[in-house]
């Protein structure tokens, strides 16, 4: 026969792997709507999965809910990866974050560097080594001597 005790942790073990189900099957959902809403856009979702990046409990008309945020990486270019965030409330899209594409095209350029006002540019400066002077705390490694024997 089962004690309370027992009982208790049982239920509590079902709670969990109900918990686990429910979670999976919201997650292969997201997929399934983050590929369509990027096809949509035409937009290449990346590595084909999202990630579970949050969760909050709302309140919608007096019933809570939990809403569930995934994070998945697209490519506009087919060169760059960027970061996509899509909330579901249960089987529902509830909001979703996609980047534009004049940013991405901004974000893949390279930067301008007017020259006439900074003049040429530099390479960055070497680290001097503390026997040389210099005033950081890095000891280089120097091999060490071989035995004798």
């Amino acid at each position: 026969m089962l004690s309370l005790t027992d009982l208790f942790v049982l239920l509590l073990l079902c709670g969990l792997v109900a918990s686990w189900m429910g979670l999976t099957a919201a997650r292969e959902r997201a997929v399934a709507q983050a590929s369509r809403l990027c096809s949509e856009h035409d937009i290449q979702l990346l590595d084909q999965s999202v990630a579970l990046s949050g969760l909050r409990l709302y309140r919608h008309d007096g019933h809570l809910g939990v809403e569930v945020r995934y994070g998945f990486e697209v490519s506009l270019d087919g060169r760059t990866r960027q970061g996509g965030q899509i909330w579901m409330r249960g089987r529902r899209v509830a909001r979703l974050v996609m980047p534009e594409r004049e940013a991405a095209a901004f974000a893949s350029a390279e930067p301008d560097y007017p020259e006439a006002v900074y003049g040429p540019r530099r390479p960055p400066p070497t680290p001097k080594r503390i026997a040389e002077g210099g005033s950081d705390n890095v000891i280089p490694f120097r091999p060490r001597p071989k035995d004798p024997s």
